[in-house]
């Protein structure tokens, strides 16, 4: 996360350009990713308002349904541990 000040009527695009010089390693990844405020995708012409959020949406490294059924099998493969109950 990361907090910045800007001056009235600046835009996400001006937003995205000043996180780049925080971020260098993910400059690439800021000039493609799709963006949005509070939760709701916009332009990168659109301009802050004060309180705003920028949000960057970054592209899933992997599919999550596609990774819990991956757990699940695994998890049936291994020989599970039964333990009696102590009385």
């Amino acid at each position: 996360m990361l907090a910045l000040h800007l001056t009235p009527g600046s835009s996400v695009a001006t937003l995205l350009q000043l996180a780049q010089a925080h971020w260098p390693e993910l400059q690439r990844e800021l000039q493609t990713a799709r963006v949005g405020i509070w939760g709701q995708e916009c332009t990168r012409e659109r301009l802050l308002q004060d309180g705003d959020r920028v949000e960057i949406y970054r592209e899933l490294l992997h599919d999550p349904k596609s990774a819990r059924r991956q757990r699940a099998a695994d998890a049936t493969r291994r020989p599970r541990v039964l333990r009696r109950r102590e009385r």
